[in-house]
């Protein structure tokens, strides 16, 4: 079984196995996780190259690897996984990535031809169907969390995605420029929409820091734009404001998550979310 310790934002693999082409459903991948992420949703993400698929976890904190990427035309290429969560009241959690090694070719590598797995939304419904069904609730208040969950499950896609990309680019800047060792931080946050106009909501961070942070805004509704204005004081960046501009004209209510990459902090003595 393949191992994998996440502390924090930080996943590291422990132990791992070779990665076969054409192999499917036999790999099991086991994570363990620290406090910090007691009471998230935990979704597994694998990446090769720029091609991404997402496992929910089960009740032991395991899932098995996406055929989908072990194909034979990934052969040579290294598969990597990273970690996304998201908690009740809709916070985020993300992590950086970590490499289980090269897939190699199968000896059987077999056809590509199998039906896709279930999408990261259909695992939730099916998850939330048995905890309903075992609870006795009817069906008359499933739709209200079928919406629930499709917007979280959209939400962990795309925002996972695009947050590993930039982070990505921001670890080569550094090391481009000779500050590899620079410390970063990662800071997040969820604020509420509810208008038909534009309105400026404000983000902030646990500390200040002396490099200008990266944002990364999403909202769960595609008639809402976004822009982000990051904030600064005497001490450093502290936040950011975000315009959310309604371009429906219809009253929306929606949830504006925020992920933002932070260097140099001003104040190394202070930390936490």
């Amino acid at each position: 079984m393949i191992k994998v310790k996440v502390d924090g934002r930080i996943v590291s693999v422990q132990e791992t196995e070779p990665l076969f082409a054409g192999a499917a459903d036999i790999q099991q991948c086991q994570f363990v996780f620290d406090k910090s992420w007691t009471g998230f949703s935990k979704t597994a993400v694998f990446r090769v190259g720029d091609e991404i698929h997402t496992k929910l976890l089960d009740d032991d904190d395991c899932c098995v690897l996406p055929w989908e990427l072990l194909t034979r035309r990934h052969t040579g290429y290294k598969l990597e996984v990273g970690m996304y969560g998201v908690s009740a009241d809709m916070k985020i959690m993300t992590s950086v990535w970590d490499s289980l090694g090269m897939i190699r070719e199968g000896a059987r590598p077999g056809r590509d031809a199998r039906n896709p797995a279930d999408s990261i939304y259909e695992q939730i419904m099916a998850k939330l169907q048995r905890i309903y069904e075992a609870m006795g609730i009817q069906d008359e208040g499933f739709p209200a969390v079928v919406q629930r969950a499709e917007t979280a499950a959209q939400l962990a896609a795309e925002s996972a995605a695009q947050a590993a990309r930039t982070l990505e680019e921001l670890k080569n800047e550094l090391a481009s420029s000779g500050m590899a060792d620079i410390p970063y931080c990662i800071e997040y946050g969820t604020l509420a929409y509810n208008s038909t106009e534009t309105e400026e909501l404000t983000f902030r961070f646990s500390q200040s820091y002396e490099s200008e942070p990266v944002f990364i805004p999403y909202a769960d509704h595609r008639a809402l734009t976004l822009a982000v204005e990051a904030l600064r004081s005497e001490t450093g960046f502290y936040g950011g404001k975000i315009i959310v501009t309604n371009t429906s004209g219809e009253s929306i209510g929606a949830t504006v998550a925020v992920s933002a990459y932070c260097a140099q902090p001003a104040d190394e003595g202070s930390g936490g979310e």
